[in-house]
């Protein structure tokens, strides 16, 4: 359940708001709520697909013919790239297939969760969101886990392949408990228990599996292309996003479609048939896979980054302290505190603080050192006098300056632990990485409001778009569809005329602006909000009745105006998901790429699950006058929407002062090394210049 809400993604499908549900309110889980929401989804994307088709058909078909030639210059190396063989083309895609099966299989079960379970599990809402928010937290411990699993030992191809067997078994656990078995006999019918139990089991192993591969699948793949240039490496990430984004938009259209109209029961056996042939494809590529990992268990990198990052917090925790102590004996003129000092040993190690130093800087190797020509006496014999004759004093040659990485004495670090200077340099890239990725907490909490919040605003407007009546669940079946286009549009028209004539479009760069689309996102629909209740106040508001024969009243502020928001936000997923990706493949130094891209997920997937509790908190904030209650008429979530704002702009401006002066680098992997190929080092196959962030 736990994949990211990446595309739409992997774990944002899961729980909604807290609070029982009302006839208008979403369900966190499925994002569907009943039979009649479900078929109105297909009807609705088809009209879309319609307009678009009447308005611009020319616009559509210069895309992909732009695409389509962007995509044979990278591969041909018509742009300045090293063509891109075929045979890493098709490794590349079976990869991209399998994370894209994986997202298939957690949207086919994620989406009509809530009729499932009360169907053919007799759970209530209550109930079957407890089961949801377990087997979430479990997801999201895993994701470093399992990625480190891959990095030390068994290697992304194991588990991907074990991944992909669990998705299957999970799989194979739905047509199993949706199947009428009753019918044979009274005897062979299953047990309510039972199917509960075997539906945790199925629910664990989906989890499990989906985990595993989006954890590796992405630098598993990223692997196949970085030696053809970061042009063909940027363009991939943008394909699997693409395709990540693609698999819940099948699952809100024609496997809601199939599972409402026909059955639960062959909606799940057509997943267990593409699982089935998408594992077929991957393990039919398995000796052309390029690998970086050792054949034998090893958790050197690891354990080297651990010892780093102890003692890096310790002695940052001490150096805190003796500064706090050297201020507070200052304040009170103490002069008996041995202890206050202005360093702090860690372990024998001295860690001295440099507050001139940036905290994450680039490292500063300083001066060489000078020769020394010596000195003493020397014997001068061509001139009548004293045979020996002093020389000029010996003079000592100057000490060489400390080599920093933000504020850590690399050469002082790596001589008291043991550690090579390189490799300490290494780790404590991979640990600013990791740092800095927890922005996406916050941008979690954010983006996971387009299945919470943004869409039961959405039941409470008017449904009509430019005239045309539309179910407001189009606007959660669309953003797949959305992002689907955006990415490709950004990657082949926006990306290179940016670079071009304003500024490099780094890492930080993208995220920076990402950031601020998300917070233009929620500002918007705070706008839309207050505009909305505005409205229903002045008499502008009509009673609908829903699928399931309840009336809810909305405002006659029309569906169209909460567009916006969502291109708002499927901009910032373009940006903010993508270039996480990117940034976690190419600041681990090929050391630990899946335990960081682990770290990315767990980041962005525990943002959703606090999103999840952000909505009961604040209502027992504001108790007694509640923001978020379950009918939003009577509440306030316009202001819910500013403390999202509030929390982003914060998380903005974090972001922002940590990437300033960051040291951005492009790790690959030096395959003649004597150790099997997982010697990091900073020079790429094709020649390339070392990028610098740029924030603004």
């Amino acid at each position: 359940m736990s994949s990211e809400n990446p595309p739409s993604d992997p774990m944002s499908s899961t729980t909604s708001n807290p609070a029982p549900p009302t006839s208008s309110q979403a369900n966190e889980t499925t994002n569907t709520t009943d039979n009649s929401v479900s078929a109105t989804s297909e009807d609705a994307v088809s009209e879309v697909v319609s307009i678009v088709g009447d308005v611009a058909p020319s616009i559509v078909g210069g895309f992909f013919s732009d695409m389509a030639s962007h995509l044979g210059d990278l591969i041909d190396g018509t742009d300045g790239n090293a063509p891109v063989p075929k045979e890493v083309v098709y490794n590349t895609f079976f990869i991209v297939l399998g994370a894209f099966s994986a997202q298939l299989i957690f949207f086919s079960v994620a989406t009509n969760l809530t009729l499932f379970t009360k169907e053919f599990l007799d759970y209530g809402y209550s109930e079957a969101q407890t089961t949801e928010i377990i087997v979430f937290a479990i997801n999201i411990l895993l994701f470093p886990i399992i990625g480190l699993i891959s990095d030390s030992c068994t290697g992304p191809y194991s588990v991907m392949h074990v991944g992909g067997v669990f998705c299957l078994l999970g799989t194979c656990v739905f047509p199993l408990i949706s199947f009428d078995w009753a019918q044979y006999g009274p005897q062979y019918g299953l047990p309510i228990y039972q199917r509960q139990i075997y539906y945790f089991i199925g629910r664990l192993l989906i989890g499990l599996g989906v985990v595993a591969i989006n954890t590796t699948a992405p630098p598993f793949a990223a692997s196949q292309v970085e030696r053809y240039g970061d042009a063909v490496l940027q363009t991939f990430f943008h394909i699997l996003y693409s395709a990540l984004q693609f698999a819940p938009l099948i699952a809100y259209t024609s496997l809601t479609f199939v599972q409402t109209r026909v059955s639960f029961f062959v909606g799940f056996v057509i997943v267990v048939i593409v699982n089935l042939g998408i594992m077929g494809f991957f393990v039919y590529a398995k000796d052309y896979y390029k690998t970086t990992h050792q054949a034998v268990c090893s958790t050197t990198p690891a354990v080297t980054v651990a010892k780093v990052a102890h003692k890096t917090v310790t002695g940052s925790l001490k150096s805190t302290c003796g500064n706090l102590c050297s201020w507070i004996r200052d304040k009170i003129s103490c002069t008996s505190c041995p202890s206050c000092l202005s360093s702090t040993v860690v372990d024998d190690m001295e860690v001295v603080v440099d507050e001139t130093i940036p905290l994450i800087g680039v490292l500063d190797p300083g001066p060489t050192t000078a020769s020394n020509d010596g000195g003493g006496i020397t014997a001068d014999t061509s001139q009548p006098g004293p045979a020996l004759l002093a020389a000029p004093p010996p003079t000592t040659p100057p000490e060489t300056p400390p080599k920093y990485y933000g504020r850590i004495n690399v050469q002082n670090f790596a001589s008291v632990s043991g550690i090579s200077e390189d490799m300490v340099v290494s780790s404590l890239k991979i640990l600013y990485a990791s740092l800095l990725l927890s922005a996406l907490l916050p941008y979690g909490i954010v983006r996971y409001q387009t299945s919470s919040s943004f869409l039961e605003q959405a039941q409470h407007l008017r449904p009509q778009i430019f005239g045309r009546a539309i179910s407001p669940d189009i606007v959660t079946s669309i953003l797949p569809a959305v992002g689907v286009a955006l990415a490709p549009i950004v990657n082949v028209y926006v990306y290179p005329y940016l670079s071009e004539h304003l500024v490099s479009t780094t890492v930080s760069f993208r995220t920076f602006w990402g950031l601020v689309c998300a917070t233009l996102s929620v500002l918007f629909a705070a706008a839309v909000e207050s505009a909305r209740l505005n409205i229903i106040a002045d008499g502008g508001s009509s009673v609908i009745t829903s699928g399931d024969g309840i009336e809810y009243v909305v405002s006659d502020l029309s569906l169209v105006y909460i567009i916006p928001q969502y291109l708002l936000m499927a901009l910032a997923d373009v940006f903010i998901y993508i270039a996480g990706l990117e940034f976690a493949f190419k600041q681990s130094l090929q050391l630990l790429p899946a335990t960081l891209t682990g770290i990315f997920f767990f980041y962005f997937t525990l943002g959703h699950l606090v999103g999840i509790l952000l909505v009961p908190a604040i209502n027992a904030l504001t108790e007694g006058d509640e923001w978020y209650p379950p009918d939003i008429n009577n509440g306030h979530l316009a202001y819910y929407f500013l403390v999202l704002a509030a929390i982003n702009t914060v998380n903005t401006v974090v972001v922002y002062v940590l990437f300033k002066g960051f040291d951005y680098v492009n790790g690959q992997v030096d395959e003649s090394a004597d150790d099997g190929g997982t010697t990091a080092n900073n020079t790429a196959t094709q020649p390339q210049q070392p990028q610098r962030t740029v924030t603004s």
